[in-house]
């Protein structure tokens, strides 16, 4: 038994689905440095847990944001669900991209968690050596609810990414002409919405049913301007509705001509290709995009960025930061990415040694562990 069955975040999804595509990226990135990833659905049924420990000798949990504070997801219920079946099979977890949800500036005295995220973080912490957090905070908050043996790691997909970029990070354009945004629709991201469509960049959203249905044809100009449709609208959009037809027709031409979606890594690698500069609040947008060697500034918008952007030293600088006259010149020059490079060799060790303290090394794929070890302990 001497393969590792995935549970959580996929690594591709099915067209059309009104998940977010970020989660692809770490999922797919999870899978790949190991040689036989199996993947785990049907988890209520009994037989997939004794299948689990006939012949999985590990299980991996890529867990993305699954701490919400002061907040229940929508999906709590398969919290319990993934708490049950974990405690069935009795297989030792090794977890990936595990973070929290909190607005930036939240305080740990204030963080509360629903009991049944909970109940699953310490099912992990039982059947694991140590479980690997995006950030200190999240870290912070699994002390608080009395799950100690954690360890700060970031995100599998800084590695992927970093790996495939060593010794030529991304150049920078000093003048962007061809840039991409993303946003994540949670804070209020106005100018950078403004932005994007000011100096002609694309958008890549990552799961937003109104630009889906405009993008996809479902939703008319017409409609859109009326406001008579069912897909909602974010803040930023019902400003520029509130501002008249002239600018709901605009965002609703912007979205036709410039926006994208993608389900698989592999298709979003290819397109992003054509750009020469990245930035958004999405954490794994921004991933994708240094990944295909594509210079990519993060917006940090809550803690959930911030802490990766901290732990990684990738470049960054706050979304509030964006006004009504920022450029894309302005955010390229901030695009540096030298402190990620001399943080690199370190933290990569730390997730190499993660690896191993969870007992995963012999499962890894052999060019993965190779070049990892050339980046870490380079020969001279």
């Amino acid at each position: 038994m001497t393969t590792i069955g995935f549970l959580g975040n996929p690594a591709r999804l099915k067209p059309g689905s009104k998940d977010n595509t970020g989660n692809i990226v770490h999922g797919h990135a999870a899978r790949s440095i190991f040689r036989k990833p199996q993947p785990l659905s049907k988890l209520d049924d009994p037989e997939t847990a004794a299948h689990a420990r006939q012949n999985y000798s590990h299980l991996a949990f890529v867990a993305a944001t699954m701490l919400h504070v002061n907040k229940v997801p929508g999906y709590i219920e398969s919290h319990d669900r993934m708490a049950d079946f974990l405690e069935k099979t009795g297989l030792p977890v090794v977890t990936f991209g595990f973070g929290c949800h909190a607005a930036l500036g939240q305080s740990l005295a204030n963080a509360e968690v629903d009991p049944r995220s909970v109940r699953l973080l310490r099912v992990i912490a039982d059947l694991s050596q140590s479980i690997a957090v995006r950030g200190a905070f999240t870290a912070d908050l699994c002390r608080k609810y009395g799950v100690t043996n954690v360890e700060v790691v970031g995100c599998q997909s800084a590695y992927a990414a970093g790996m495939a970029n060593w010794k030529r990070m991304p150049k920078v354009a000093q003048r962007p002409s061809a840039a991409v945004g993303h946003l994540s629709y949670g804070p209020d991201e106005r100018h950078v919405l403004d932005l994007i469509m000011r100096e002609g960049a694309d958008i890549i959203s990552q799961g937003n049913p109104l630009e889906q249905a405009i993008a996809g044809g479902q939703l008319s100009s017409v409609d859109f301007t009326r406001g008579a449709h069912e897909f909602g609208a974010w803040p930023e959009v019902r400003t520029l509705l509130a501002n008249g037809p002239d600018s709901a027709r605009s965002y609703h031409a912007f979205i036709r001509e410039r926006f994208h979606i993608f389900y698989d890594v592999e298709t979003w690698m290819a397109h992003l290709e054509r750009y020469d500069f990245a930035f958004g609040t999405r954490f794994h947008g921004n991933m994708i995009a240094f990944h295909a060697g594509v210079p990519a500034l993060w917006l940090v918008h809550d803690m959930r960025t911030q802490e990766l952007c901290e732990h990684l030293s990738l470049p960054k600088i706050a979304h509030a930061d964006i006004g009504p006259n920022t450029t894309l010149a302005e955010l390229s020059v901030q695009t540096d990415y030298s402190a990620f490079e001399a943080a690199f060799p370190a933290n990569l060790a730390h997730f190499m040694a993660y690896l191993d303290r969870n007992r995963v090394t012999d499962l890894l794929r052999p060019e993965f562990l190779q070049a990892a070890r050339a980046i870490i302990a380079p020969s001279n």
